[in-house]
């Protein structure tokens, strides 16, 4: 996962702008791993999930995702302002 940081991360070089092939690959096999375990898997858990526990992984990925989503805004943010200054 180095490429995606790298691409997130990068301030130089290809200004991350372009996503390398491993993380692309990676991207690609997680996806078609859900895809294995959603066919395959009905059936394995007949008891639905109790309700406290659908809240907090629901509270855990809206957080994870709304922290993720305002560190990336940030630096654009901040990588924007450096080139109007420069």
């Amino acid at each position: 996962m180095q490429e995606y940081y790298a691409f997130i991360d990068d301030e130089g070089g290809n200004g991350g702008r372009k996503l390398g092939f491993f993380a692309w690959l990676y991207c690609c096999l997680a996806v078609v791993e859900t895809a294995v375990v959603v066919k395959f898997g009905k059936g394995m858990f007949p008891k639905s999930w109790p309700s406290h526990v659908l809240w907090f992984w629901g509270v855990v990925g809206s957080t994870f995702t709304v922290v993720m989503l305002v560190w990336v805004l940030r630096i654009r943010w901040a990588q924007l302002r450096k080139a109007k200054t420069a």
